[in-house]
């Protein structure tokens, strides 16, 4: 594989990885709403969870 090939694999790998990842967290805030659990403890959740900036976590919430 030459150098260019590698980077594109590696930079195809790192989005997939990055798109799972949203896709896990959307989950689990739709998971955790239906059962209940109020906005500001989803954000506290998956900012520990994912380690995510408060910003990104209500972003994911919809604040």
């Amino acid at each position: 594989m030459s150098k260019f090939e590698d980077r594109n694999y590696f930079n195809t790998f790192a989005e997939g990885k990055k798109e799972g990842l949203s896709e896990g967290i959307k989950g689990a805030v739709d998971l955790l709403r239906q059962a209940g659990v109020d906005d500001a403890a989803i954000i506290s959740g998956i900012m520990q969870q994912f380690n995510l900036p408060k910003a990104e976590a209500e972003d994911y919430v919809g604040k």
